[in-house]
């Protein structure tokens, strides 16, 4: 963002300076109640745009509180040649 300001037309890179002095913490506030955004400049008929949305993580089983339903020794193997 910060190379593409001194480019665009002043109007543009107005926006763009705004959003990187003041609109990432609002963009950040926004990503964490799990609200989208999106910011885009416009130079010479070319339009460039970010976007960002949140993500939920799933934490991962803890392997050691319940044990696997099956494991690699009840698992036969296979002939030699393969399938």
């Amino acid at each position: 963002m910060r190379t593409l300001v001194s480019g665009l037309c002043p109007q543009e890179a107005e926006a763009a300076h705004d959003w990187l002095v003041d609109g990432r913490q609002e963009t950040v506030r926004a990503l964490a109640c799990g609200h989208p955004f999106a910011f885009t400049v416009r130079h010479k008929g070319a339009e460039v745009a970010w976007t960002a949305r949140p993500v939920l993580f799933l934490e991962l089983a803890d392997r050691r509180a319940t044990p696997l339903s099956w494991s690699l020794s009840t698992v036969a193997p296979l002939p030699i040649g393969g399938l």
